[in-house]
């Protein structure tokens, strides 16, 4: 498993680190590992009720046709602003990956 400490944030960006300095803090270290790693950026226009975006993402390829998909901010895509105590619960529970 790879970590990353805060004086290798530091060396990437200078000042407060945000999402998109741990992204590319991150690609830099499954490079090198020996990943063929990137950030991704997705942008589309808004039509109708669905507005506009953009969001970025980490994309790993290992081997010839093995890719890997890493959103490090997936769990906020979720929150909702007046949510029930229910969805809330389950959404403040702790995430495990399968």
């Amino acid at each position: 498993m790879l970590s990353i400490n805060e004086t290798e944030l530091d060396f990437v960006k200078s000042g407060p680190c945000n999402t998109s300095c741990i992204r590319y803090c991150l690609v830099k270290r499954l490079r090198l590992a020996g990943y063929d790693a990137a950030v991704c950026s997705s942008r589309w226009q808004g039509c109708g009720k669905v507005p506009r975006g953009d969001h970025e993402y980490i994309d790993v390829v290992n081997g010839s046709s093995d890719r890997l998909i890493i959103d490090i901010d997936f769990h906020s895509h979720f929150e909702i602003a007046r949510a029930v105590d229910s969805y809330d619960r389950i959404f403040r529970s702790p995430m495990s990956a399968r």
